[in-house]
């Protein structure tokens, strides 16, 4: 399984305050325990720094969450190329997409890979383009999946 998460929901879990904290570090805490796949733009980094420092008015914070991003276990950074930007611009055009989340979309896109966000917009936007949900969303369809899926082996809590 393969996610692309937006710098939205990276922001919320590093940030206790938010009021989609709790959701956020679920969600990013499941893509550590089942492993997950995690393929971001590079982007991501830069924004989830400058709307941590801006957030908490101090920049230590914000060089923290981007170092910790690098530092997440089977996250794949793309770069930008002409191509990708090529697709993000055609993506941004047709769903009118802010220049950044087209950036996601298309790398969800590329990838594809899940696109999740906590941004309204994107999430309705974006899901003509692809896969489209919220954290809390993923977390119900992985679960659900995952029961699913114990039931059928005969390792779930319900298998006799």
């Amino acid at each position: 399984m393969r996610v692309t998460v937006d710098a939205s929901v990276w922001v919320a879990s590093q940030l206790s305050g938010d009021a989609h904290h709790a959701q956020a570090t679920r969600f990013i805490e499941s893509c550590l325990a089942l492993r997950i796949i995690v393929i971001v733009p590079e982007l991501v980094l830069l924004e989830v720094a400058a709307a941590v420092a801006r957030l908490t008015q101090d920049a230590g914070p914000g060089q923290i969450a981007a170092r910790k991003l690098e530092r997440f276990p089977r996250v794949q950074f793309r770069t930008l190329e002409r191509r990708s930007l090529e697709r993000a611009i055609l993506l941004a055009t047709r769903h009118r997409l802010r220049g950044a989340d087209a950036i996601y979309v298309a790398t969800a896109r590329e990838a594809r890979a899940t696109l999740v966000t906590l941004d309204e917009e994107m999430l309705q936007r974006g899901a003509a383009a692809v896969a489209t949900v919220s954290p809390e969303t993923w977390l119900k369809q992985t679960a659900s999946t995952r029961s699913t899926a114990a039931k059928q082996e005969g390792t779930g809590p319900l298998a006799e």
